[in-house]
């Protein structure tokens, strides 16, 4: 089941074919739908001459019917500019094509040459549209900063907003619309009905895989309990990858449970530390996870000190962190929902 982004996918449209000596920078958290979302968005583009890359593998491949060019294609150049005369030896001189070529670059943080080749690409752009992704883009070290030649979107897990349209009764989404703070129009009936919802989304969050499962009729919900462990697995890994030989100290860490836990509260580095491991290992392990786009920093502006709350992505994998894997059915304390529900207000 594909849950449509309107909103988001037009406004992902107009940042990318607005680009002047920029490339597109897509950000998100790991298993957020960014590669879906951006394939999505491009299906609608179908006048524009496009290729795809994964950088992953290091020759051209074929992924769920979709052709991919690997890092062969990209060349070794730093510069890009074997990877531009690639471009157009495959398609033709852009110049000449009526529409810009869209490029989208997908695992870019795999092979960090292409991140040190943006300054050269983003000269490109009104011929040639560049769209980068991956989960780890901010925390890859490139030479060139390219600062400047990044315009960033963010993509994040699928809005309340958005899950209530996904439903067959899409009429949650107009009575949504309807309320406003200074003109409410709701029967204590509907007011009833969005609550319900909203606590249904708050449970389960927005990624895609859970939401699939849970709208779609074929699939069974029973599932979910499973498909969220292995997503928290997924992303923690994820960030642990990047801290190098110092990952093996948080091995058996449960690090975004201790960053839940601790959400409510402005964090000190020192809760994270383990043995062996220091506050700069620990300062460091967030930092990645905040360049992950896992977790979220928000400053307190009236403190004169540099103290931080830290926002777990999305609302189900918080719920999953703080409460266990089944999801819809588990007794959420009073603690834990307030966590749920500040997750929810920040990143909606």
């Amino acid at each position: 089941m594909w849950i449509e982004r309107k909103e988001t996918k037009q406004n992902f449209i107009n940042n990318l074919l607005s680009l002047k000596n920029q490339v597109l920078i897509v950000r998100g958290a790991r298993q957020v739908g960014k590669t879906s979302f951006i394939l999505n968005a491009l299906a609608e583009l179908k006048q524009y001459p496009q290729l795809k890359l994964n950088l992953l593998y290091p020759s051209s491949i074929n992924l769920d019917g979709m052709e991919y060019f690997g890092r062969d294609f990209f060349g070794q150049a730093e510069t890009g500019e074997e990877f531009i005369k690639n471009i157009e030896l495959e398609i033709g001189a852009p110049k000449n094509l009526g529409y810009p070529v869209l490029v989208f670059i997908d695992e870019a943080d795999r092979y960090p040459k292409s991140l040190e080749a943006i300054q050269t690409l983003a000269t490109q752009s009104d011929k040639i549209k560049f769209i980068f992704t991956g989960s780890n883009l901010e925390n890859i070290k490139v030479i060139n900063a390219a600062t400047g030649r990044k315009k960033y979107f963010d993509l994040f897990p699928i809005m309340f907003k958005e899950f209530l349209e996904a439903q067959t009764n899409s009429k949650f989404s107009t009575y949504l619309d309807q309320i406003s703070l200074d003109h409410l129009e709701i029967t204590e009936y509907l007011h009833h009905q969005l609550t319900e919802q909203l606590n249904t989304y708050l449970r389960l969050g927005g990624m895609p895989k859970i939401l699939d499962t849970y709208l779609d009729p074929n699939l069974d919900t029973k599932q979910i309990p499973n498909i969220i462990k292995d997503l928290a697995v997924s992303i923690e890994e994820n960030i642990k990858t990047v801290l190098d030989n110092k990952s093996m100290l948080y091995e058996y860490e449960d690090v975004l449970r201790k960053i839940a836990n601790l959400s409510m509260n402005t964090l000190k580095f020192t809760q994270l530390q383990v043995q062996h491991a220091g506050r700069s290992e620990a300062k460091k392990l967030i930092n990645k996870t905040v360049g992950a786009r896992v977790a979220h920093k928000i400053r307190l502006l009236e403190s004169e000190k540099d103290l931080s709350k830290y926002i777990i992505f999305d609302c189900g994998i918080a719920n999953y962190l703080l409460s266990g894997s089944d999801l819809l059915k588990t007794k959420i304390n009073e603690k834990n929902l307030a966590i749920l529900y500040e997750t929810l207000l920040v990143l909606n």
